[in-house]
């Protein structure tokens, strides 16, 4: 099985029509539709096996802590996530292992509602790097110097690997509610939690 098989089998599914997607994946880049009104905001994440988990884990684990991190960032600043890309090195083109990450990373990816919209496949050791792009209304993100929002949750943190991953939930708060105007400040020392927890899973 070639890289393209593996992509359309495993990961087209994650990659719908719409939403500001102009164009998504099968072109040598997306094109994206960023509102007027909103500003874009990105983070990335990249995770080694026997770095930053063990190198037996369950794939679908795996492929649910990738999106996972990302995730954490964009709520963190108050960001409604959107669109994601993906980047797997892995040793060997394995269909098994690429069926178990697709349906833990898919799980979530889903429940957050957000769109795959480009990434790639390569050979070598086993990492995986994700990028995460989302949303916010101008001037309204939370940053670490302590701006301004009305409200933003995180999505659960990832689970051990050894643990059950908690079921799909439904489309995050923060993500409903969105940000109606900045009323309120974030909840103190929400930023610095964050930070620490994070850091904690590196």
């Amino acid at each position: 099985m070639g890289e393209f098989e593996l992509i359309r089998r495993h990961f087209a599914g994650l990659a719908p029509d719409g939403d500001g997607i102009i164009l998504g994946i099968g072109d040598d880049a997306a094109i994206l539709d960023v509102p007027p009104d909103r500003q874009l905001v990105v983070t990335a994440d990249t995770l080694v096996a026997g770095r930053h988990f063990p190198e037996r884990t369950a794939a679908a684990d795996i492929g649910w802590k990738s999106l996972a991190v990302n995730l954490s960032d964009l709520a963190a600043m108050g960001a409604e996530a959107r669109w994601l890309t993906l980047a797997l090195s892995l040793p060997r083109l394995d269909d098994a292992w690429a069926a178990g990450f697709s349906q833990g990373f898919g799980e979530l990816a889903r429940s957050a509602g957000v769109a795959l919209v480009g990434g790639d496949i390569t050979r070598g050791p086993l990492t995986i790097s994700v990028t995460a792009m989302g949303l916010v209304p101008r001037a309204c993100a939370l940053r670490r110097s302590g701006a301004r929002a009305e409200r933003a949750s995180r999505p659960p943190a990832p689970p051990p690997s050894a643990a059950p991953r908690p079921p799909a939930a439904a489309r995050p708060a923060w993500a409903r509610e969105r940000l109606r105007g900045c009323r309120l400040r974030a909840r103190p020392g929400a930023r610095d939690e964050h930070v620490r927890r994070r850091g904690e899973r590196k």
